[in-house]
């Protein structure tokens, strides 16, 4: 009998003596107790599950570790207001990373939180991370040449152009409203003889056709020889696009 009591009170303190006044301790490394609401939260975030949050006050950097669902506004601190975002917050201490991703099209900031003592230098403020997708591979350059895009112009708000002329790599960024007004891309060569201090020039123009087509409108080179009984000429090279990549 006296064992038989031993073992229920030992079993009874284990069951609420562990939680104090609580039925129910909380699990942990050691003990097999139950799950917190708060433990909840934590373990579904972590299973990538977002809590919506409807509270047009809240402020993201005052959220805890965990995936939410929010719609941005004036108030909230998001990058973007009227539109939603999946945000995801990872803290160690007193830092904080959130990633925000805005749900329509992808793109994503990032924001450090650190109220450490000693803070690192970083900027403050949401941090945009570019993203890139090739849109043309290939080669290109001659009158009437057409470029035709794997995607539509109007996902992208820059684009960067690579191209090259008689073994010279160039690279040109321009911006959707500038691709869609038209554009031009130049080069140089300096001839790599001793003696020869010519050089040729070469001028492209790229016109916008439509949203998924450009179109090469111009294309001419000229050699310089300096000094030569002729002195310049149009010269056959032209200058070729390889590559386009739209940013977003």
């Amino acid at each position: 009998m006296e064992s038989m009591l031993a073992k229920i009170w030992r079993l009874f303190s284990h069951h609420k003596g562990l939680g104090g006044e609580e039925a129910h301790p909380e699990v942990n490394r050691l003990v097999s107790g139950f799950m917190t609401p708060d433990m909840l939260s934590k373990l579904t975030a972590a299973n990538g599950d977002s809590k919506l949050i409807s509270d047009g006050d809240i402020n993201v950097l005052d959220l805890s570790a965990g995936n939410w669902l929010i719609e941005g506004n004036l108030t909230n601190n998001l990058p973007l207001t009227y539109s939603f975002f999946s945000v995801n917050v990872v803290q160690a201490g007193s830092r904080k990373f959130i990633t925000a991703t805005q749900t329509g099209t992808g793109k994503i900031w990032t924001y450090v939180v650190n109220n450490d003592d000693n803070k690192v230098d970083t900027p403050i403020g949401w941090r945009r991370i570019w993203q890139e997708v090739v849109l043309f591979s290939g080669s290109v350059g001659k009158l009437n040449d057409s470029i035709l895009l794997t995607d539509g112009v109007h996902k992208f708000e820059f684009f960067d152009i690579m191209y090259e002329y008689q073994g010279n790599h160039s690279f040109a960024r321009i911006t959707v409203n500038q691709l869609k007004s038209g554009f031009g891309l130049t080069s140089v060569n300096i001839n790599n003889g001793v003696t020869d201090v010519g050089f040729s020039y070469a001028e492209t123009s790229v016109s916008y056709v439509n949203n998924t087509q450009l179109k090469i409108s111009a294309s001419k080179s000229v050699n310089n020889n300096m000094g030569s009984s002729s002195a310049s000429e149009i010269n056959t090279a032209n200058i070729n696009i390889y590559r386009i990549l739209g940013k977003f």
